[in-house]
């Protein structure tokens, strides 16, 4: 009887955590390995808008800070906001860095960052889901060339999973970590 008790306990416990999922190609260039050092990055991410086209301050503000965290864990980068109000192309970027005194420049362009809470007529009860979808790239500035060009999608959650708006910051920050350290 108490072996069921745990079993049960274990069963619950990782279904309340759900389960998560990363898909996405990662180029890195033979100029950088992933984990060295940037430099002096300059951090641009337009706005994401929502379906309406209005701007979610807040939303951006939390966007921002899981991505600068992921770069400050890069020992020797040190991260400068840049500004962005919408679509960017490289040129623009690389004059940014160049007039910002970067060494690199790190375009992130989000795709989708929220999520999904469903009540299930039917057992299991609910489905928790976070979804978070971004284009990343990585220039230096003084070359032009790309050391890091990447399109990424990570969900977590699941049935009886427990994922709140609070999950998808974390799930940025952990996803481009991986992608900009040796191991992904």
């Amino acid at each position: 009887m108490l072996q069921m008790k745990w079993l049960t306990l274990a069963v619950v416990a990782v279904a309340g955590a759900g389960c998560t999922s990363s898909h996405g190609q990662i180029y890195r260039s033979s100029d950088w390995k992933g984990g060295e050092s940037l430099g002096k990055v300059l951090l641009i991410v337009p706005k994401l808008r929502t379906e309406s086209g209005e701007e979610e301050p807040q939303r951006d503000q939390k966007i921002r800070i899981a991505i600068r965290s992921s770069l400050e864990q890069m020992r020797g980068t040190t991260v400068i906001d840049g500004d962005a109000r919408g679509p960017i192309s490289e040129a623009q970027a690389i004059a940014a860095g160049v007039k910002q005194g970067a060494q690199s420049v790190c375009l992130v362009t989000m795709g989708q960052f929220g999520g999904r809470y469903l009540l299930t007529a039917l057992p299991p009860g609910w489905d928790s889901r976070t979804t978070v979808q971004y284009a990343v790239r990585v220039i230096d500035v003084k070359s032009g060339a790309v050391l890091v060009d990447s399109v990424r999608e990570r969900s977590s959650g699941g049935y009886l999973a427990i994922m709140t708006a609070a999950t998808y910051p974390t799930d940025l920050k952990n996803d481009l970590a991986c992608v900009l350290s040796s191991q992904p």
